[in-house]
C-alpha cells in the first residue's frame, strides 16, 4: 500500500467554495512589510558592523593589531612621534609585540612588529644610509662585519615614501624579517641575528632616540 502526502491546500472542488478553514490569509504587501519590520528590529539590536577599531597617534592611524606575515594579531606595546631637530614631525612609530613574553629583552627572539608612517618625504638612498649607519651604531663592528650582505639586501628593499606612506617590519623567530610598504611586501631577510641588529636602530642602546625607545617600549 502506498502511502501519499497529504498536500499542502485542501483541493478545489467545481462549484464548492474552498476551504479555509476559517483562516484568512494576510494580503502579499502586509507580508512584505512585516518582514521589513522584522529585518529593521534585527539590525537595531544587534548593531552595523563595524570596523575594527584603530590606533591613532601623532595624527597617524595604525590599526589594532599586526597581523602581517609571519606575526598574528600583535597588540600594540607603544607609540611616538619623532620630531627632527624639534623642527618638524617626521614620523609616529608603533611598536607590536607579544605581552606574555615582554619580560624577555627587548631585541631577544619575540615576534614584533614595527610600523612607520612618515609626516616627510624621503628617498630610498636616505633609508638606506641611515639604516646602515644605525645598525653600525648599535652592533659591535665584527656583527657588521658578518651581517653585511644582508644589510645590503635589505636596503635594496627600500624606495621612496611621500607624506603618508607606511612601512611595516616584521620579525618572527626562525623566520626572519619581512619589510612592508603601504601593506605590500617588499621582501624578506632570514636570520634572528639581522632581525636584532636592524630593530637595535629604533630600540637598542644607541636608537634615534631615548625617548622613541623607551615610548614604544612603555617605559
Amino acid at each position: 500500500m502506498s502511502h501519499r502526502r497529504p498536500p499542502m491546500h485542501p483541493r478545489s472542488v467545481p462549484g464548492r467554495p474552498r476551504a479555509d478553514f476559517g483562516i484568512q490569509r494576510p494580503p502579499a504587501q502586509a507580508l512584505r512589510a512585516a518582514a521589513v519590520a522584522l529585518f529593521i528590529a534585527a539590525w537595531l539590536v544587534s548593531g552595523p558592523a563595524r570596523a575594527e577599531p584603530g590606533l591613532r597617534a601623532g595624527g597617524a592611524t595604525f590599526p589594532a593589531t599586526c597581523s602581517l606575515a609571519p606575526v598574528k594579531k600583535l597588540p600594540p606595546r607603544g607609540t611616538h612621534v619623532y620630531e627632527w631637530m624639534g623642527v618638524f614631525d617626521a614620523f609616529t612609530a608603533a611598536l607590536y609585540d607579544d605581552p606574555k613574553q615582554r619580560s624577555k629583552p627587548a631585541l631577544g627572539p619575540i615576534p614584533r612588529c614595527l610600523m612607520i608612517t612618515y609626516h616627510r618625504a624621503f628617498t630610498a638612498t636616505q633609508f638606506a644610509e641611515t639604516t646602515t649607519e644605525g645598525i653600525e651604531r648599535n652592533s659591535p663592528k665584527a656583527t657588521v662585519k658578518r651581517l653585511r650582505s644582508s644589510i645590503d639586501a635589505y636596503n635594496r628593499l627600500y624606495a621612496d615614501v611621500k607624506v603618508g606612506d607606511r612601512y611595516a617590519l616584521t620579525y618572527a623567530p626562525g623566520r626572519g624579517t619581512t619589510l612592508y610598504l603601504n601593506g605590500r611586501s617588499r621582501g624578506h631577510i632570514p636570520g634572528d641575528d639581522f632581525a636584532a641588529a636592524l630593530f637595535a636602530i629604533w630600540l637598542g642602546p644607541e636608537p634615534v632616540s631615548e625617548g622613541l625607545r623607551d615610548d614604544l617600549l612603555g617605559r
